[in-house]
């Protein structure tokens, strides 16, 4: 008799029994589909952050100066 564990909502499936090894290997790859999803964002936010210290802004005399924080967008209004 196969032992009925839970009904899983994003599968819709039964869980238990025969499938409960595929459960846990489908829960395993989730957990290691997230982890490498958290590295490839830190390694790509670090990587834009240490690009972003070498530049420089102009301020509205034309002076250059170096950047002391993150900055993305300068905006230039005409008057």
């Amino acid at each position: 008799m196969a032992r009925f564990d839970h009904h899983c909502m994003w599968l819709n499936i039964c869980v238990g029994g025969d499938n409960y090894g595929l459960f846990i290997l489908l829960l395993l790859t989730v957990i290691a589909m997230s982890y490498n999803g958290v590295l490839t964002c830190w390694a790509a936010s670090s990587a834009v952050t240490s690009q972003l210290t070498y530049m420089k802004y102009v301020d509205a005399s034309g002076a250059k100066h170096q950047l002391t924080g993150i900055a993305l967008i300068q905006v230039s209004r005409e008057i």
